[in-house]
């Protein structure tokens, strides 16, 4: 064999269509993932951040990789350059996850969500199609998946418009509240106009940078779990289910992204002074915070795995056309809790109409990178 994606006619083409749907729900269950510290009271974002990466990168997934597969056996007979570029992987994706926030902080959530999420898409796929098949990239599997990637570019870039819209629709509905509060003579010292910084458009440039950097890292979650190939093999060759085989390599890759997360959660925990949260009101509040911080790691892990699953029955190519797909199902799922959660209260009928557009968009992309994977 050489190694393309071929799909004999009937039975691989209902797995493909299998696993793409799978995939497709793994992504909605992760896009929801952050819907719980909402819930979460008297803490702020490093607290539940540091449970969620407890739970989510390193104990969810070392508890199934150690159920589910012979792990102690399975490590010594890898290669230690391929645990490297397993671990690294995961390394440089926890990089991608911790200025994925600070990215958000310098250009806000939409035009943040566009750009690094557009490059994770494509890098995520790009690279492991070229590391798995390479030929395949200019056939039509190749040619349908970067149709896709394109179209997803597209959809997140009408999603960071109706985003930026609704930010302006807001604060100018704001301003109109605040304006007709105030006295008809004399506004106070808040009616003069906030003063413009120099500084403005550095930070918005390296607000750039900083997405830039989070949206190449974090496409490095799916070529970790590509190289861990061997990894996956070994697993299999010694009884893993194709539903678990590829928990080991996840845990290798998601427990590494801990590190780089872990850290900076307990840095801004001693910088803001803020370790003393988690005992702060009573033992049930402390207890539902935990609870909830925990329930963000397992939605986060379970949305991880299913992908892992789905991604194994597709076959040769399924960290490829399915990565997009993710992709896709998260920002959809995520952005419908947003609307739901009533974020976009208010905002103008054009805001609505690049919300819709963008929403149909990506839901097309997905049915572009299905048809190309048939």
């Amino acid at each position: 064999a050489d190694g393309r994606f071929k799909l004999p006619p009937t039975a691989c083409r209902m797995n493909v269509i299998v696993g793409l749907l799978i995939i497709f729900l793994a992504g909605l269950v992760s896009g929801l993932f952050t819907t719980p510290a909402r819930f979460t009271v008297g803490w702020e974002w490093e607290n539940f951040w540091m449970i969620y990466s407890i739970f989510g990168l390193f104990v969810c997934p070392w508890a199934l990789a150690l159920l589910t597969t012979d792990a102690v056996d399975i490590l010594p007979h890898i290669a230690g350059a391929d645990l490297f570029h397993v671990i690294a992987s995961g390394f440089g994706w926890g990089i991608g996850s911790v200025t994925f926030g600070l990215g958000c902080a310098y250009v806000g959530d939409s035009l943040a969500f566009a750009i690094i999420l557009g490059l994770c898409a494509t890098l995520g796929t790009a690279v492991p199609m070229l590391i798995l098949s390479p030929a395949d990239a200019g056939k039509r599997v190749g040619i349908f998946t970067w149709a896709g990637i394109g179209v997803v570019c597209i959809g997140l870039y009408l999603l960071a418009k109706a985003g930026a819209n609704k930010e302006k629709d807001q604060q100018r509905a704001k301003a109109q509240s605040r304006s007709e509060a105030e006295p008809l003579i004399g506004g106070g010292i808040n009616s003069e106009p906030p003063k413009s910084s120099d500084k403005e458009p550095k930070s918005f440039a390296v607000g750039l940078l900083i997405c830039f950097v989070s949206g190449v890292f974090s496409g490095l979650m799916n070529v970790g779990l590509t190289l861990g190939g061997d990894i996956t093999d070994e697993a299999a060759a010694r009884g893993a289910s194709s539903i678990n085989k590829k928990n080991l390599a996840w845990a290798l890759v998601i427990s590494s992204g801990f590190i780089p997360n872990g850290f900076y959660s307990a840095y801004l925990l001693c910088k803001n002074n803020t370790w003393s949260n988690f005992s702060k009101g009573s033992l049930n509040q402390r207890l539902k915070n935990v609870g909830l911080g925990a329930l963000m790691g397992v939605l986060w892990y379970s949305g991880n795995f299913v992908y892992g699953a789905g991604a194994s029955g597709i076959g040769l190519l399924g960290t490829v056309v399915g990565w997009p797909v993710f992709m896709v199902s998260m920002v959809l799922s995520s952005t419908i809790v947003s609307v739901m959660s009533g974020d976009y209260n208010g905002v103008s009928g054009l805001t609505v109409k690049y919300l819709v557009a963008g929403l149909l968009t990506i839901f097309a992309a997905t049915i572009i990178v299905a048809v190309g994977s048939l």
